[in-house]
C-alpha cells in the first residue's frame, strides 16, 4: 500500500513537515512495510514560505522590518534568482505571533513590515511576487503595506497619517507621487479565505475580535474601512468592497488588489500545484491529511477542504487526522473525507494538547494503520 501524507501544520504545535513525520512514524509502527510519500502543505497563511521552500530552488533572504507595532525585527522571504520569483509571507513581519496576547490591538497594528518585505523583493530583482496573507495581527486595510511602497495617506490638513486601523476614518487623500513603477511585476496573493472587506463577514467583524478589538473598536474600524474603501476607489478606480478575499489579513487582500494590481487566488491550490500534488495523488492508494481543527471553515478555501476536493475528483480515499473535529461525520463525508480522527484521547486543556501533539498524532496514526492492517488481513472465518 502506498499512502500519501499531505497535511497542514498544527498551529502552535508542529509545522506541516513535523505533522507528516509523526503520521509516518505511527503508520510504520503499525504497518512496517507501508510505502509513504510526505507532502507538507499550506493554504497561504503562516508557514507558507517554510512549505514552498521544499518545492523550489529558493534562497532565504533576511530583512530588518517593522513588526505589527513598529518595532524592528528580522523577517525573511524566499527568492529564486533564476526565475526572478519571490515568496513573501505577511505573517513573517505582521503576524499575530509577533505579539504577546496583551499587545493585541487591531486599531494600532500595521502591515508596514509586510510592505518592507515586498520592497526588498522588488529591489532584489523579482518580477513575480507571491504574497501569502494569513495569520495577521492587523486591521489597517493594507495601508501599512502601501505606505512602505511609497503611498502617502493624508488627513484633511495634508498631514501624513500613521498607517493603522485607527486612522482609516481620518483619511482624506491618497498620494501616489512617490510610488515607483510596478507594472512590470506580476503580483499574486495566496489567500485561504474568501471574506470581503466589510460587512458581517468582513475583515473587521470576523477577525477583529481575535486581534484584540472590543465592540466599540469593531464599530470604529468598520466605519473607517468603509470610508477607506471609498477613497481607494476614488484614487485607484478599483472597487474593493465586495472583492472575494479582500478582507483577508485585515484588508491586506484588498490593498494588494488595488495598489499592486494583484490577482487573488486560493493559497491551497497554489501550494498543491507547486508541490505537484496531482502527480503524487495518482500514485497513491490512500491519502492522509490533517490540520489543527476540522470545522465548517475547512471547506472554505482551507487546505484540508482543497485536498478533499482533489481526492474526490480522483476517486481516492481520504482520511483526516485533526486536533479537534467540530463537524458531523455526514458533513465531512459529503466533502470527500472517508473518515476523520481526533488526536485527543482523554479530556485535556488546549495547552496540554498542543504540547503533546507530536505523540498524540503518532498514536492516532498508529491506530489508523492498525485499522488498515485489519482490513487487509485475510479472513480466518470458516463456513
Amino acid at each position: 500500500m502506498h499512502i500519501l501524507i499531505a497535511t497542514d501544520k498544527f498551529k502552535g504545535s508542529l509545522d506541516s513537515m513535523g505533522v507528516c513525520m509523526a503520521i509516518k512514524s505511527g503508520l510504520q509502527a503499525a504497518l512496517p512495510g507501508v510505502q509513504t510519500t510526505l507532502l507538507p502543505l499550506a493554504d497561504g497563511g503562516d508557514g507558507l514560505t517554510d512549505v514552498l521552500a521544499h518545492y523550489g530552488s529558493y534562497q532565504r533572504i533576511m530583512v530588518p522590518v517593522a513588526d505589527p507595532l513598529g518595532r524592528k525585527v528580522n523577517a525573511n522571504y524566499l527568492y529564486d534568482a533564476g526565475a526572478q520569483r519571490a515568496i513573501v509571507e505577511m505573517a513573517q513581519a505582521s503576524g499575530l505571533h509577533r505579539l504577546h496576547p496583551s499587545e493585541y490591538n487591531a486599531a494600532r497594528t500595521t502591515t508596514y513590515g509586510t510592505g518592507q518585505l515586498i520592497t526588498a523583493a522588488i529591489e532584489q530583482g523579482a518580477c513575480h511576487i507571491i504574497i501569502g496573507i494569513g495569520g495577521s495581527a492587523t486591521n489597517d486595510g493594507g495601508m501599512g503595506m502601501a505606505a512602505a511602497l511609497g503611498y502617502r495617506f493624508l488627513d484633511v490638513k495634508g498631514a501624513e497619517l500613521e498607517p493603522m486601523g485607527a486612522n482609516l476614518g481620518k483619511l482624506h487623500r491618497i498620494d501616489n507621487s512617490l510610488v515607483k513603477e510596478l507594472s512590470h511585476i506580476q503580483f499574486e496573493v495566496a489567500c485561504d479565505v474568501t471574506n470581503t472587506l466589510t460587512g458581517p463577514n468582513g475583515a473587521t467583524y470576523t477577525y477583529g475580535p481575535q486581534k484584540g478589538a472590543d465592540a466599540a473598536t469593531l464599530d470604529m474600524l468598520e466605519s473607517g474601512m468603509l470610508h477607506y474603501a471609498s477613497l481607494v476607489q476614488q484614487s485607484t478606480g478599483m472597487d474593493i468592497l465586495q472583492l472575494a478575499g479582500g478582507g483577508a489579513a485585515g484588508g491586506l487582500g484588498a490593498a494588494c488588489y488595488a495598489f499592486l494590481n494583484a490577482s487573488i487566488r486560493s493559497g491551497a491550490s497554489l501550494v498543491l500545484a507547486e508541490s505537484r500534488f496531482a502527480e503524487k495523488l495518482a500514485a497513491a492508494d490512500l491519502v492522509i491529511t490533517g490540520e489543527g481543527r476540522l470545522d465548517e471553515q475547512s471547506w472554505q478555501g482551507k487546505l484540508v477542504g482543497t485536498v478533499a476536493q482533489a481526492c474526490m475528483q480522483s476517486h481516492k480515499p481520504l482520511v483526516a487526522i485533526c486536533g479537534s473535529i467540530d463537524v458531523l461525520p455526514e458533513q465531512y463525508r459529503q466533502q470527500g473525507i472517508a473518515a476523520a480522527f481526533s488526536i485527543l484521547n482523554a479530556p485535556m486543556q488546549l495547552e496540554q494538547a498542543m504540547e503533546q501533539a507530536p505523540v498524540l498524532i503518532l498514536q492516532t496514526a498508529f491506530a489508523v494503520g492498525a485499522m488498515l492492517q485489519v482490513t487487509q488481513a485475510p479472513s480466518s472465518a470458516k463456513d
